[in-house]
């Protein structure tokens, strides 16, 4: 399968977009709290579960309390202070299910404005695709060829489950060609797809 079927996933919001912040982590933030269940690391528990079971940890209780802490626009999704993790709308969740995109599932959440009043119509989006490890080759003796201006990442593609939405460690996000075509058709915007084979050759 060629590198250009593969997409990195990130969000590109405008700075005037609402973001939101999970109460846990300004909570761990507020009381000084540390460690696997004190909050601090719950954008990647919520965005992609354990790596194995794809569970969330049981010290989070659902749906999720956000709060907004920036910007003004609501748009299809919603940023937080993780580049991957987002919120997505209503009709964002319908298009991906509608298309049958693999690799997400939703969870419920409770989301706040500034003066304490609920914002409704979004989702948790969690990705359970997994694709195994990726090792970025830096030795350029191992290459059979050199392109110095590019990335070399070695990657079994064997370990990739098939899912449209995967993770890869050590923290890839990736996407494919179908999620693509799917946010080109429907005009989602400020989801950024890149191509993978823009700064990295999978040998």
């Amino acid at each position: 399968m060629e590198n250009d079927y593969f997409y990195d996933f990130s969000n590109d919001l405008p700075l005037n977009t609402v973001a939101v912040s999970p109460d846990l982590y300004e909570r761990a933030l507020n009381l000084d709290l540390h460690g696997e269940e004190s909050g601090r690391k719950i954008h990647n528990q919520l965005l992609f579960g354990d790596f194995v079971t794809k569970e969330y940890p049981s010290y989070i209780s659902f749906p999720v309390g956000f709060h907004q802490i920036d910007g003004k626009v609501l748009r299809e999704a919603l940023g937080m202070l993780r580049i991957h993790s987002i919120l997505i709308s209503d009709n964002l969740l319908e298009i991906l299910t509608d298309n049958q995109i693999t690799g997400w599932r939703s969870y419920p959440v409770l989301v706040y404005d500034k003066k304490g009043n609920e914002i409704r119509g979004y989702n948790g989006f969690t990705v359970t695709g997994r694709g195994g490890e990726m090792r970025f080759l830096i030795d350029k003796k191992e290459l059979s060829r050199v392109e110095s201006t590019k990335q070399y990442i070695q990657w079994d593609k064997s370990q990739w489950d098939g899912s449209d939405f995967f993770w890869v460690k050590p923290m890839f996000l990736l996407a494919t060609k179908k999620v693509r075509d799917v946010f080109k058709r429907e005009k989602i915007k400020y989801l950024r797809l890149t191509p993978f084979s823009e700064y990295a050759t999978i040998v």
